[in-house]
C-alpha cells in the first residue's frame, strides 16, 4: 500500500520514537497516532498492536487484531490510509485523555475514497501514549460484535459475442428473476411448498439453494426466471411471504446448438474454477461461463455488479451503510467465425459422432468449430452432451503422417526422391522386435518415394522414417509443432502427447507414433493447425480467435517461425497435393475442378487387444484447399467416430465434398 500523511497544520516532530529512538522526550499522543498510520499503510499490524493500551489489549489478542484489519483490507479493497488532525479548528488544545478529533481517508480499488471522523482517546503509561483501541476506529458504529460485509446488487450487462459481421452468437435477455432473501422467511415449510406448486419445483431442491454454503441471510437466492413481462406470474409469486422478485437478464444464444461448443452456457461456478479464479474476485455462488470462449473470455465479457459495504449485526441484519457502487457492463468479444461455414459444417456432420474445424491457412483466423451431437445452451435442464469433440484429443491416424514427413526432411533422414522398397507388405527393423511388424494396407510393389508413399499412405515408409530420425530428434520436433504444450488459443483446447510418459522411449512406439499410432493423441483443432508450415513457408501459425480493436484485418501470427524450411514445407505440400490428384491417392474422390486441393487421410482404429472384432474406427481428413492458381484460404479438419464398414475415411470424403464443390465450382 502507498504511505502518506495529510496534515491540517504541520506538526513539529522534535522526535518519534519511529525514526529516533534514543531521544529523551516520549512521542506526543499526535505523533503516536501518526505512528499508528504509517503502520496500518504498510500493514505492519503488529507494530499497530503495540501502539494500543495495555486496557484494550485485555479485550482484543494480538491476532484477533490482526485478523480484523485484514479483512477490513480485503472487503474494501484498501491500498492506503490516510490521517488528518483537525486541532486547527479552534485553536483548542485536547487532552489526549478526553479525546483527539481526526479524519481519515480510505484509498479503495472499489470505493475510490471514503472519509470518516471521531476521536481517539489515549492513556498514559511508562512507555508514553497509547491508544485506547476500538472497533470504531476502524470504522464509526462497528462493535465487537458486528462485521463488515461487501453485498452485491444488480450486475452489469454481460458482454455479447458477435461475429465481425454484426451477427450475435450470444447477447442477454431481459428476464425477471423470483428469489428469496434468508432472513425475511418467516415460515420456511409454507414458503417451501407455495414456490414449488407454482414453479413445479422440488421443495428438497429450493431448500438446497437456500442452504448452500455460500449463502448468507442478507443474500438474494434466485429460485426461478420468468419473463419480464409475465406479470401475473410475478405478482403470484412476490405474493408470497418472504419471495422478492428483481430485473436480471439471461443469457440468450440464437444460433442454438449451431455454435453451442463453441460459445460455451452459463451456469454457476465449478468449485475447480473459483480455485483459479477467486482471486480475481469470483465468489461462490457466481453465475460464470462454462466451456467455449463464455469460460475462456469470462472476465471480460462479465459485467461489474453494484456493490454495497455494509456493518452487519450479530444476526447479519444490516447496521449502517459505509459505500456503494454503481454496476458496469461488461465487454463485447467479437471472433472471427464465419457463421456461413459454421452451419455449413454443422449441417454436415450433423446425425453422426463427430467434428469439424476450419482456419484460414494463411491467417491462422478460426472460421468454424462444431461437435455432434451437440445441446441448447439456452435450455436450463443441463442433460446434455457437452462433449467438445474438436477441442478433444484422439488418435489421429495417417493425418499424422505429413508431420513425420516434415520432420524427416528437416533433419535430412530422406529427400523427397527417398525410396523404401518393401516388397513384403511388412516390415521390422530387426529381430529384437521379437514378432512384430508394421504392416501397409495396400501393396503397391517396387520402391515407393515420399509422394507415393503420402498418395497411399504408406505405414512402412512413414515407420522407417521415423526410426531413422530417432527419438531424440522426433520428440524435439513434435514439441515443435506444440505436442505436449498449451496451444495459445482463445478457446481450451485439449493438450496433444506423443506417449504417456512424453518420451519416445523404445523402438517400436516410435515407428508407430510416426505413421499416426502409438500413444499419439491430438485434437481436430490442433492438428489443422500442425499443416500451416505447409503453406506458409514453414512457419506454424498461431491460432486467432478474437478481433480486438477497430482494425478487422486478421495479421498472420508465428507460435513456431520457421518451423521447417521453406523448400520442405513446399515438398510436403506437393505430396499432400498427390494425395487427391493422383487415381491411386486415398483422397482422390476429392478432386475437383476448379480448385486446388490437398488432404491427408486418417483411419485409428481403437480395440481392447489386437484380437478385438468389435472396434471402433475413427476417420480422419484435413484438407487445405483454394480456387485453382490462387491462394489457399481454407484448411479443415474433420473427424467421424464409428466409420467401420462405412468406407472408413472415405466417408469424411464423401461428407465434405459436396462443401468444398459448392465453395469452389
Amino acid at each position: 500500500m502507498k504511505v502518506y500523511l495529510r496534515w491540517v497544520i504541520p506538526l513539529i516532530l522534535v522526535c518519534t520514537f519511529l525514526f529516533l529512538p534514543a531521544c529523551e522526550s516520549k512521542p506526543t499522543a499526535e505523533e503516536v497516532l501518526t505512528t499508528y498510520f504509517t503502520h496500518w499503510n504498510k500493514q505492519n499490524y503488529e507494530e499497530m498492536y503495540g501502539l494500543i493500551s495495555p486496557e484494550s489489549k485485555q479485550h482484543i489478542k494480538k491476532k484477533d487484531f490482526i485478523q480484523k484489519h485484514k479483512m477490513i483490507v480485503d472487503k474494501v479493497k484498501l491500498t492506503s490510509v490516510a490521517l488528518t488532525l483537525k486541532t486547527e479548528e479552534d485553536d483548542k488544545q485536547y487532552e489526549p485523555t478526553e479525546g483527539i478529533p481526526y479524519e481519515w481517508n480510505i484509498s479503495s480499488t472499489t470505493y475510490k475514497e471514503l472519509s470518516f471522523s471521531g476521536k481517539v482517546t489515549f492513556t498514559e503509561s511508562e512507555e508514553g501514549w497509547r491508544i485506547q483501541w476500538k472497533h470504531s476506529l476502524l470504522f464509526p458504529d462497528l462493535t465487537a460484535d458486528d462485521s463488515v460485509e461487501e453485498v452485491r446488487g444488480v450486475w452489469g450487462e454481460r458482454g455479447q459475442i458477435r461475429t465481425s459481421a454484426g451477427e450475435i452468437l450470444a447477447d442477454n435477455k431481459k428476464i425477471t428473476q423470483i428469489g428469496v432473501i434468508p432472513q425475511q422467511i418467516e415460515k420456511e415449510d409454507d414458503l417451501l411448498k407455495q414456490l414449488a406448486t407454482q414453479f413445479s419445483l422440488k421443495k428438497e431442491d429450493i431448500k438446497e439453494k437456500l442452504e448452500a454454503k455460500w449463502v448468507k441471510p442478507y443474500h438474494f437466492i434466485p429460485i426461478a426466471q420468468v419473463d419480464a413481462e409475465d406479470s401475473k406470474t410475478i405478482e403470484n409469486a412476490i405474493a408470497i411471504s418472504g419471495v422478492s422478485a428483481r430485473e436480471s437478464s439471461k443469457r440468450h444464444y440464437p444460433y442454438a446448438e449451431v455454435t453451442a461448443h463453441f460459445t460455451g452456457y452459463m451456469d454457476t461456478i465449478t468449485d475447480e474454477q473459483l480455485k483459479t479464479w477467486k482471486e480475481k474476485g469470483y465468489r461462490e455462488g457466481d453465475w460464470v461461463g462454462h466451456s467455449g470462449l463464455e469460460e475462456s473470455t469470462d472476465a471480460r465479457l462479465r459485467g461489474v455488479a453494484s456493490t454495497r459495504l455494509l456493518i452487519l449485526d450479530h444476526e447479519g441484519r444490516s447496521k449502517k451503510e459505509l459505500a456503494a457502487t454503481t454496476p458496469k457492463d461488461g465487454e463485447d468479444v467479437v471472433v472471427t467465425l464465419d457463421l456461413k461455414l459454421q452451419k455449413e459444417l454443422y449441417n454436415m456432420i450433423k446425425g453422426d459422432a463427430a467434428s469439424a474445424v476450419a482456419f484460414h491457412p494463411k491467417t491462422g483466423a478460426l472460421l468454424a468449430a462444431v461437435s455432434y451431437p451437440s445441446f441448447d445452451p439456452n435450455v436450463e435442464i443441463r442433460n446434455w452432451n457437452q462433449r467438445r469433440r474438436f477441442a478433444a484429443a484422439a488418435v489421429p491416424g495417417s493425418t499424422m503422417k505429413p508431420l513425420t514427413a516434415a520432420i524427416g526432411l528437416e533433419t535430412e533422414a530422406i529427400k523427397p526422391d527417398t525410396t523404401f522398397n518393401t516388397n513384403a507388405g511388412k516390415w521390422q527393423k530387426d529381430s529384437s522386435w521379437g514378432g512384430y511388424f508394421i504392416r501397409r494396407v495396400s501393396n503397391p510393389g517396387g520402391g515407393v518415394d515420399l509422394n507415393e508413399g503420402m498418395a497411399w499412405s504408406d505405414n512402412i515408409y512413414f515407420a522407417r522414417t521415423g526410426v531413422k530420425v530417432g527419438a531424440e530428434e522426433m520428440e524435439k520436433y513434435l514439441r515443435l509443432f506444440g505436442f505436449g504444450q498449451k496451444i495459445p488459443s482463445d478457446l481450451f483446447v485439449d493438450q496433444s502427447q506423443f506417449s504417456n510418459s512424453g518420451q519416445l522411449d523404445n523402438e517400436i512406439l516410435l515407428a508407430d507414433t510416426s505413421y499416426g499410432q502409438g500413444q499419439l493423441l491430438i485434437s481436430p483443432y490442433h492438428l489443422a493447425l500442425t499443416y500451416t508450415p505447409f503453406v506458409n513457408e514453414g512457419n506454424l501459425l498461431k491460432p486467432q480467435v478474437l478481433i480486438e480493436g477497430e482494425n478487422e484485418q486478421i495479421e498472420p501470427q508465428a507460435w513456431q517461425e520457421q518451423l521447417i524450411s521453406k523448400e520442405n514445407a513446399a515438398s510436403v505440400y506437393s505430396a499432400l497435393k498427390e494425395v487427391v490428384t493422383k487415381p491411386s491417392g486415398t483422397a482422390h474422390d476429392l478432386n475437383i475442378s476448379g480448385a486446388t486441393i490437398a488432404a491427408k487421410t486418417g483411419t485409428a482404429e481403437l480395440k481392447a487387444s489386437r484380437d478385438d472384432k468389435n472396434s471402433i474406427e475413427y476417420g480422419w481428413l484435413t484438407v487445405i484447399a483454394g480456387k485453382k492458381d490462387k491462394e489457399p484460404d481454407l484448411l479443415i479438419t474433420t473427424m467421424f467416430e464409428g466409420v467401420q464398414n462405412r468406407g472408413g475415411s472415405h466417408y469424411n470424403s464423401s461428407k465434405l465434398r459436396p462443401l468444398l464443390q459448392k465453395r469452389y465450382q
